[in-house]
């Protein structure tokens, strides 16, 4: 159909008319992608860092130098990861057999009680990672242990004195090799130490034998003072009698005589009192008649 000036002007055709909703469709499709892309990206996600716990924060594969403390932190997605590290204490256990200064092996369970430096966690992850016990806290401990051990008799072993003298050395020996990397050990306990039955048996026989010797030089020096004590008495007595001996004259004991003699003249039981040279005799006849003979010298 013909219309004014040679136009023609006709219907749309079927295939005009059906590619217009499919491209309205596609640009639909790509403006929600485009939202969807943009909220992703722009709204950050949350990431909540435990107590105990500090968070290594990642930026597009760059660690970050200030570690997240505990608490609620808002991050961006797929460009921020955040590792997060404890802080709090972990024992890390070690049991093997262990040689001491004699070579002789025995066996010893520890325990070493450590925890993350919190002001060079950054550092070490840089550097170790997250399993930085496995990778340098065990190696060491076990060397330290081997160390210590063998710096002791097997007989020094078996007493607790040296077990806590060994505890002292290995918490000193761990923590200088690993302080300087972010790690500390508060301490190292032994749990288990076990000797050979032949060689305990031998140091239980030592013991006994050296505990029977100190008892009888216990009881040698106890018999030397009980000793040094009756000597020093008999001399005090010896001492005495020379005294004595040096002071009693014939005028002295005449003169003890003459007071015995008045203190009998004043009781009032008959008595035959003989005086002559020397000291006075006193005759008491008892009950079945026989004279008794009494020296009045006291």
């Amino acid at each position: 159909m013909k219309a004014g000036g040679g136009r023609t002007v006709g219907k749309p055709t079927a295939a005009a008319s059906s590619a217009s909703p499919a491209q309205g469709s596609g640009c639909l499709i790509l403006s929600v992608g485009a939202v969807l892309f943009t909220f992703l990206v722009a709204i950050p996600s949350v990431v909540i860092v435990p107590v105990g716990s500090l968070g290594i924060v990642s930026v597009l594969g760059t660690i970050q130098q200030t570690p997240m403390s505990n608490g609620l932190h808002f991050v961006l997605p797929h460009i921020s990861q955040v590792i997060i590290m404890s802080t709090r204490l972990k024992a890390l256990n070690f049991a093997d057999n262990v040689p001491t200064q004699e070579g002789v092996n025995v066996h010893l369970a520890a325990s070493c009680i450590n925890r993350l430096d919190p002001k060079m966690a950054v550092e070490l992850y840089k550097t170790v990672g997250t399993d930085f016990e496995t990778k340098i806290l065990l190696p060491e401990f076990q060397s330290v242990v081997r160390a210590v051990t063998s710096a002791h008799s097997s007989q020094a072993l078996y007493s607790s004195e040296a077990r806590l003298t060994m505890s002292r050395d290995l918490r000193d020996g761990i923590d200088a090799l690993v302080s300087k990397r972010g790690i500390i050990v508060e301490m190292a306990l032994i749990s288990k130490l076990l000797l050979p039955t032949k060689i305990e048996y031998a140091i239980e026989k030592k013991m006994a034998t050296e505990q029977e010797s100190e008892q009888m030089e216990y009881v040698l020096q106890k018999e030397r003072l009980i000793a040094e004590q009756q000597v020093i008495r008999a001399q005090g007595i010896a001492e005495f009698q020379h005294i004595i001996s040096e002071g009693l004259t014939n005028k002295l004991l005449e003169w003890k005589a003459i007071e015995a003699t008045k203190d009998l003249a004043q009781t009032c039981n008959p008595k035959l009192l003989v005086i002559g040279k020397g000291t006075p005799l006193i005759l008491n006849q008892d009950t079945d008649g026989q004279v008794q003979f009494q020296n009045t010298t006291k």
